[in-house]
């Protein structure tokens, strides 16, 4: 994400229990994950691969370990949103 930007949460809350008076209810969302961005310090500032993860040994892959970003394995095993 970047400045300016959002994300919109919404649910049905009806089911949750009443409040007494004068109490409100506050809600927290964690999120975790990674931002890339197109600083020229960044390690492949200008792609989106390779996609990070909690796991990886060091970031980016040291040489010789991991995929091959646009490899087909790292395609199949990685690029898994519907098309």
């Amino acid at each position: 994400m970047n400045h300016g930007e959002e994300i919109a949460l919404t649910f049905d809350a009806g089911s949750l229990p009443s409040l007494p008076p004068g109490h409100r209810r506050d809600f927290l969302l964690f999120v975790d994950g990674y931002g890339k961005d197109m600083d020229i310090n960044s390690a492949y500032p200008s792609s989106v691969t390779p996609l990070p993860f909690h796991a990886m040994p060091a970031y980016p892959y040291p040489v010789g370990q991991g995929p091959e970003p646009g490899s087909q394995d790292y395609l199949l095993e990685w690029n898994t949103r519907p098309r």
